[in-house]
C-alpha cells in the first residue's frame, strides 16, 4: 500500500529511468512514474528485474501547508536513504531498519512495540 488517497490508483518507483520514458527523477538514481506499456514490456520481456521497482496502490497526501506544519513540530524524521534500502527491502521492517540506523535518539523508536500496553 502506498497510502490511504485515491487507493485504486497505481504508482511506482524504480531505478530504470533511462528505460522508461516520462520517468520523474526523485533522487539519485530513484525516479517515479513512466510509461505504463514500456513498463508492461520490460516485464514481460524480463528486461526489468524486480529489484528494480516498486509498485504501490494509492498515496499519501497533505493539504497546502500541513507538511510544513508538521515538520516544524518534529513530526517526521527526516534521513538520507541509500536506494537500495528504499528499492531492496520488501518487509514492513525499512522503517524499523532505518531507525537503528539513525542517532540514538531514534534508535529507541525502532523497538517501540505498536501497542505499550500490551508490553
Amino acid at each position: 500500500m502506498g497510502g490511504p488517497v485515491a487507493p485504486d490508483t497505481l504508482h511506482y518507483l524504480h531505478t530504470a529511468g533511462e528505460l522508461i520514458p516520462k520517468s520523474v527523477s526523485v533522487d539519485g538514481n530513484i525516479f517515479w512514474g513512466g510509461d505504463i506499456e514500456t513498463i508492461k514490456n520490460l516485464i514481460a520481456f524480463k528486461k526489468l528485474e524486480r529489484s528494480r521497482i516498486r509498485f504501490f496502490l494509492g498515496y499519501s497526501g497533505w493539504s497546502k501547508g500541513q507538511l510544513d506544519k508538521e515538520l516544524k513540530e518534529n513530526s517526521w524524521v527526516i534521513a538520507k536513504i541509500r536506494s537500495d534500502v528504499v528499492m531492496g527491502n520488501r518487509g514492513n521492517d525499512t522503517w524499523k531498519m532505518v531507525l537503528r540506523g539513525l542517532k540514538n535518539k531514534y534508535r529507541l523508536w525502532a523497538d517501540f512495540p505498536e501497542s505499550p500496553d500490551l508490553n
